[in-house]
């Protein structure tokens, strides 16, 4: 009985893995050959071009062992850091949202639903390709940055090609809340233009929500839970979670928000966002069986209702 069992579990270990590198390698080139990537991520770079051009190197400190901080966050001051406060990070939520949408749009699910196709699998490869083109675009971003700091005198060495990857990696953490959202939405949409909407409608009223909370957070003594949610979706008011992420010391110019805080709803409400789109993609493959047990349990529910009627 040992045996079959771990026989099973090695199965479904074999069909999880498999599915994901399969999943994963399709949606990776789908998006590069459909250009959907390179032109958001293209398209990011020119709107940071022109903060970069527009703007000061902010160089914090140009010694070399104040290098780690330093770099870091200058990175994060001169370009990470207005690229998401003004947003412009947000266009790369589309991404995940194209890409979740694609299978469902195009029906390749329910082709692959009759293949009784391995779900958590296929979901974990979809967040994995999405994932990496998010990363990828935060690389180049941190880059581009680093390269503006370069141009304007900035010390070179043997930090310069570490940090960027550093303040990337503790920015893809602050996006994990609309990250989240994107797969949940398109997930539940299912259309890709619908999906690009909702996401840009969610990321505009999210923008204007956490300027109205920070018009009353100095006369709040304490800031809910679903307060801190809504400011974790302007990642304007959530850099000092970068900084804190990379070993700097952090403070909120408000006492009422702390790093700890604001870092524990930005994971916890990531999770949840996740969690739904796979609940959703998990009913998406068993619609049809649901609907079939739904329907006979009707039919039995009416059958009865008729047998006491004639008794």
């Amino acid at each position: 009985m040992k045996t079959s069992f771990y026989r099973k579990l090695k199965r479904l270990a074999s069909d999880f893995l498999r599915t994901v590198i399969a999943q994963f390698t399709k949606d990776v080139v789908y998006l590069f050959r459909s250009l959907y990537a390179p032109a958001i991520i293209l398209a990011c770079i020119i709107l940071l071009s022109f903060i970069l051009y527009e703007g000061n190197v902010p160089v914090v400190s140009t010694s070399f062992w104040a290098l780690k901080y330093s770099l870091g966050s200058n990175i994060m001051s001169l370009g990470m850091d207005p690229l998401l406060s003004i947003n412009f990070g947000w266009i790369i939520m589309l991404l995940p949202a194209l890409n979740m949408s694609d299978d469902i749009e195009s029906r390749n699910l329910e082709i692959l639903r009759t293949f009784k196709f391995n779900s958590p699998g296929y979901y974990v490869g979809k967040i994995l390709s999405s994932l990496f083109y998010l990363i990828l675009s935060l690389l180049i971003f941190s880059y581009v940055t680093e390269g503006a700091l370069f141009y304007d005198g900035y010390a070179v060495t043997s930090k310069f090609l570490i940090e960027p990857i550093y303040v990337a990696l503790a920015s893809m953490v602050i996006l994990l809340p609309f990250f989240g959202i994107s797969i949940f939405v398109s997930s539940l949409v299912g259309n890709k233009m619908l999906s690009v909407f909702t996401i840009l409608s969610l990321f505009f009223l999210a923008s204007i929500a956490t300027l109205d909370l920070g018009s009353i957070l100095f006369s709040t003594r304490k800031i809910s839970m679903f307060n801190t949610f809504i400011f974790s979706l302007n990642t304007s008011y959530t850099s000092p979670v970068v900084n804190g992420l990379l070993g700097m010391n952090v403070r909120f110019t408000s006492v009422h928000l702390t790093y700890q805080s604001l870092l524990y709803v930005i994971l916890l409400s990531g999770l949840i966002s996740l969690l739904l789109g796979y609940i959703v993609i998990f009913f998406r493959k068993n619609y049809v069986s649901f609907q079939e047990k739904i329907t006979s349990l009707l039919s039995i529910i009416v059958s009865r209702g008729g047998k006491n009627k004639e008794e």
